[in-house]
C-alpha cells in the first residue's frame, strides 16, 4: 500500500502471502497516520484490478471501493500487467509478453511496449507447460500501480480507467472461469 501526497511517497510493503485481507486496512492506517492525512484529503484511490488471484484482485477492488466511497475520491483501475511492465522495464529486452500464472496450464499475457507500457489487454492462454512467469521474479508493487495511475492522469493511458468508486471493479478474461455448471 502506498500514498503519493505532493510529490512524496510513502509505502507500506509486506511479504504476506494469503494475509493480505488481515493486514491491510491496518497498512492502510499507518500510512494514513504517518502523513497526517484524513479520508477526505484523497482525490484518487489506485489499485491493482487484475487479472490475476481471484481472491486477492477482489479484496483490493473491494478496499479501493470502500475508501473510495468514504472519501469521496475516484477510483484508478490499474491492469496488474501495466504495473509489472513498468517494473520489468529495463530488467528485460521490451516490447515483449508479459505473463502471469492464472491456474495449473493457464496463464495470462499482455503486450507491453518499449518503455514498459501496456499495449494490450490480457489473453488467456492454456500449454501443457507453463513457460517462465514474469510474476515469479517480480510483484507488481504499489509504487508501481501509482506511477502507472500517475502517468494515466497526465496522459491518458490506454487500459487505464478513472471513475467513481462504483466501477472499481476487477479485471475479466474471457474463459478464466474454472467454474463449470452442475449437471
Amino acid at each position: 500500500m502506498g500514498l503519493a501526497n505532493d510529490g512524496e511517497w510513502i509505502e507500506d510493503t509486506q511479504f504476506a502471502p494469503r494475509l493480505h485481507n488481515q493486514r491491510i486496512l491496518a497498512a492502510i492506517d499507518n500510512i494514513m497516520r504517518a502523513v497526517e492525512a484524513e479520508p477526505g484529503d484523497l482525490d484518487y484511490v489506485a489499485f491493482s484490478a487484475g487479472p490475476g488471484s481471484f481472491t486477492g484482485v477482489r479484496i483490493g477492488a473491494s478496499v479501493a471501493q470502500g475508501i473510495a466511497f468514504a472519501a469521496a475520491a475516484q477510483t484508478i483501475r490499474v491492469p496488474t500487467a501495466a504495473a509489472l511492465g513498468l517494473g520489468v522495464c529495463g530488467l528485460v529486452d521490451l516490447p515483449r509478453p508479459i505473463r502471469r500464472r492464472s491456474r495449473p496450464r493457464f496463464f495470462y499475457e499482455a503486450e507491453v511496449g518499449p518503455s514498459g507500457e501496456l499495449s494490450s489487454i490480457d489473453v488467456l492462454r492454456e500449454v501443457e507447460e507453463l513457460p517462465r512467469m514474469d510474476d515469479e521474479s517480480v510483484s507488481a508493487s504499489a509504487r508501481w500501480v501509482a506511477e502507472v495511475a500517475l502517468a494515466h492522469l497526465c496522459s491518458a493511458l490506454p487500459l487505464v480507467e478513472v471513475g467513481p468508486p462504483r466501477t472499481a471493479l476487477p479485471f475479466y478474461v474471457e474463459g478464466d472461469s474454472p467454474w463449470q455448471p452442475n449437471r
